[in-house]
């Protein structure tokens, strides 16, 4: 509305839903982060920050909004009296009830704590048992279809959605981790919002997500360290000492995209390719703060980082297909960082032909810049290309602080904008896992799950094998990929391939095999990796039956508890 008329609210807000439809729910913080008492402390310095501000009607809207969101409720009310007085409180209760939509699903507020969570989740998988069990599949796939996406849980459209769907609508577990997974972004999305997260306040993600994410990963630890393995030759380990030799180990992962970069990088001087260094940032639009002042945005239009995210996706999915149409193939490796406020932006080192560095620059600039091309900077903001001189320094040396802010903050003091590295890596790595994103990801060249079941072979083998494994059991990426026929080759051209079986565990007291050719849901079950293969013959990699041993009698090692064959070691 472009009226400044400060004459009542009423005729605004009365075409809005104010409150929640559905039943009403104490005032309860988060147990886990406050009390009771902060909480209604909260609510009282929010009404404190907004008095005098609008109507009686404003204030009773403001105050309700302010009690179901105790732990934002300063935060809103500060972003509420900052648009009143730039504009008018009818702007501010507009944008009020715009940030209250991304934590209000209807009859679900994701203010709510884990036990008041845990009660809705019981509630909506017994409603989905009730339409499936009273009416036909075709009917109750369309009943809960249309129940389930009002709290913006993304389905299939129904004709789509399959028996193991509906299993899971009536499973509190998995409405447990759906609404979990959309609480912590919706939370974290309004702090977004409300400018909290930027280069002057909390970078790349707010402090409360920094904050589950680390009890994440204490439980995790925890539970790990506790629970252990034992193969058939009496062999035992904790999950924790499996899981810090796997890439789960930020070490462990840092010096392996390290190894395959560097690898990358050989196999391009071998053939003569040239090195590119491309940074896609996404329109201003997509910015919730503006990074030198920590003021927000006036162009945002509340794109979170996750569509931010898949935007970048689809920018890059039409520049392969346009790639792929001229016949160009690049290989190495993206990387996603995000901006100060959270909004992600793609690095890309790619090797390519010399003769194709025009073309494939004047595509990739064509496709970053579709959107919101004619904005003030685009073109020298949007998209950067770099050519890569290794007499100024290697490929692998110029994106080896990119990796490691990322990861741990190795080697490096302070990030770009001054920050402890270290913190930083933290920060994003949370940021990464709270909006699923990817951080690394291969472009082209031979299937890392090769390299790794490789590495699993610790004895020579015959003459066929021995020059792939040898190459993988150095570390030597370069030969491995030449090996495998170059960078470019096609996956059905290579000469190695995964060896995968139907899933099957074995009766420890009966010795038994159990083929398990359905999920817990009643989905297909995917085959498992057990090996390699090599024309037509099949080396197996994991050899082992591996048991878990009982928790609570972990000094007893004849307590087993059947367990998924070929597990890794």
């Amino acid at each position: 509305p472009e009226t400044t008329n400060n004459r009542g609210s009423g005729g605004i807000l009365s075409n809005h839903s104010l409150v929640s439809s559905g039943p009403q729910w104490p005032l309860v913080g988060h147990k886990f982060d406050t009390n009771d008492t902060f909480a209604a402390q909260e609510e009282s310095v929010a009404d404190k920050i907004t008095k005098g501000i609008g109507t009686r009607e404003c204030a009773k809207f403001r105050a309700n909004i302010f009690g179901k969101h105790p732990d934002l409720a300063i935060d809103l009310a500060r972003k509420y009296s900052q648009i009143a007085k730039n504009y008018d409180y009818i702007h501010a209760n507009l944008d009020l009830l715009k940030l209250e939509s991304l934590i209000q699903k209807s009859d679900l507020n994701l203010s709510w704590d884990k036990d008041q969570i845990t009660v809705f989740c019981n509630n909506a998988a017994s409603s989905c048992r009730k339409l499936i069990n009273t009416f036909p599949t075709d009917i109750a796939k369309n009943y809960c279809f249309a129940f389930i996406t009002k709290y913006d849980i993304a389905l299939l459209p129904p004709d789509d959605l399959k028996i193991s769907d509906l299993n899971r609508f009536m499973c509190s577990k998995w409405w447990y981790r759906k609404i979990s997974i959309l609480r912590k972004r919706s939370l974290d999305t309004v702090r977004r919002n409300l400018n909290i997260v930027s280069s002057k306040n909390q970078p790349y993600v707010s402090d409360y997500s920094v904050h589950l994410r680390k009890k994440q990963k204490d439980t995790n630890r925890r539970y790990l360290e506790s629970n252990f393995i034992q193969n058939e030759q009496g062999q035992s380990y904790s999950l924790y000492d499996i899981a810090q030799r796997s890439v789960s180990n930020p070490e462990v992962r840092r010096a392996e995209l390290m190894t395959r970069i560097s690898g990358f990088e050989e196999v391009a001087t071998l053939v003569g390719d040239i090195g590119l260094f491309i940074t896609i940032n996404t329109p201003s639009r997509m910015h919730a703060t503006i990074k030198n002042t920590g003021k927000p945005n006036p162009k945002f239009d509340g794109t979170n980082p996750k569509q931010a995210h898949q935007y970048l996706c689809h920018i890059w999915t039409l520049i392969r297909a346009e790639l792929h149409r001229k016949g160009i193939q690049p290989y190495g490796f993206r990387i996603v960082e995000p901006h100060h406020d959270g909004t992600p932006h793609w690095h890309l080192l790619v090797f390519v032909d010399p003769e194709h560095k025009c073309e494939l620059s004047r595509i990739v600039r064509h496709y970053s810049l579709l959107d919101s091309p004619n904005e003030k900077g685009a073109k020298d903001a949007r998209v950067k290309i770099v050519e890569i001189d290794p007499a100024k320094g290697s490929a692998a040396g110029y994106v080896a602080k990119y990796i490691s802010k990322s990861i741990d903050g190795y080697g490096i003091d302070e990030d770009l904008d001054g920050n402890n590295a270290k913190s930083s890596a933290t920060r994003i790595e949370a940021w990464a896992s709270l909006y699923g994103i990817r951080q690394f990801q291969q472009i082209g060249g031979p299937s890392v799950s090769l390299w790794r079941e490789l590495r699993r072979l610790r004895q020579e083998t015959d003459e066929e094998l021995e020059p792939f494994r040898e190459a993988a059991d150095s570390g030597d990426w370069a030969a491995f990929v030449i090996l495998m026929g170059g960078p470019t080759a096609k996956r059905a051209d290579r000469k190695l391939q995964l060896w995968k079986e139907k899933r099957e565990s074995i009766d420890i007291e009966t010795g038994e095999i159990i083929n398990r050719p359905l999920t817990f849901y009643g989905d297909k079950a995917s085959d498992t990796l057990v090996g390699i293969k090599l024309a037509d013959r099949g080396i197996r990699t994991r050899c082992h039956v591996w048991n878990t041993l009982d928790s609570q009698q972990n000094d007893n090692p004849e307590v087993y508890a059947p367990y998924y064959s070929h597990a890794p070691p």
